[in-house]
């Protein structure tokens, strides 16, 4: 039987952000729950100058601090390229964490996730195509991927990414891994690439509250403040 976290809990968790309620908007409604081995994927580019990758570091801050219990995080960055977290092995631990990921909840592996993800700074350009692959290709079963971006891809990559994630499941399914749930938390206007990635991937597609309430969250809680928002 697969192991899933409720999708209230999981979507809770992921963009609740500190000292501000913000509304969740649903551009794609969701077909299946969150898992409980999460591939965070966020856009580290050149358009996530500024509020959007405050955003994205704020949602990952809180969806790692309050996670529920025997979660499993990897963590990747992309702009031109992609990088990953080495995350935090544990092979011979009582719950086995491979290479790449680390064991939630932990507030070492919170603080070296935060601060790993800190180290890139937003520039760039934005190939999302190897970065969701790699994320894909992730050989865990009951996998899901979030991927945090503004969606400002090309056009042909765009063109690309429901044909990509097919391919990939198509290769899940044969390795016996089961198909992943691919989720979209967007930053930013609505983004036609998201909205295709949420419905090829079947995750949902939530993007956060207008801009004025966001102001008004990092009024309160600045970028240097980021570690310590939810301590």
């Amino acid at each position: 039987m697969v192991n899933r976290l409720p999708w209230a809990v999981a979507v809770s968790l992921l963009v609740t952000l500190p000292a501000l309620a913000l509304d969740l908007q649903v551009e794609v409604a969701p077909r299946s729950p969150i898992t409980r081995h999460v591939a965070l994927v966020v856009d580290r580019s050149g358009s996530m100058t500024g509020d959007p990758i405050r955003q994205a570091l704020l949602a990952v801050n809180r969806f790692l601090v309050e996670p529920t219990d025997e979660l499993q995080v990897a963590l990747f960055a992309f702009a031109d390229d992609t990088s990953r977290w080495p995350g935090i092995p544990e092979p011979n631990g009582p719950r086995p964490v491979p290479p790449g990921w680390a064991a939630f909840p932990s507030e070492t592996a919170m603080q070296q996730a935060e601060e790993w993800l800190q180290s890139f700074p937003a520039r760039g350009g934005t190939i999302v195509l190897p970065a969701l692959r790699d994320a894909l290709r992730e050989p865990r079963p009951e996998l899901s991927i979030v991927l945090v971006s503004d969606g400002k891809f090309s056009e042909d990559q765009v063109a690309a990414l429901p044909t990509i994630i097919a391919e990939a499941q198509v290769e899940r399914a044969r390795a016996g891994l089961g198909e992943a749930v691919v989720a979209c938390y967007g930053l930013g206007e609505q983004a036609d690439s998201l909205r295709a990635i949420a419905q090829a991937g079947g995750g949902g597609y939530f993007r956060e509250a207008p801009a004025a309430d966001m102001e008004a969250l990092l009024d309160l809680q600045p970028p240097a403040a980021i570690k310590s928002v939810v301590r």
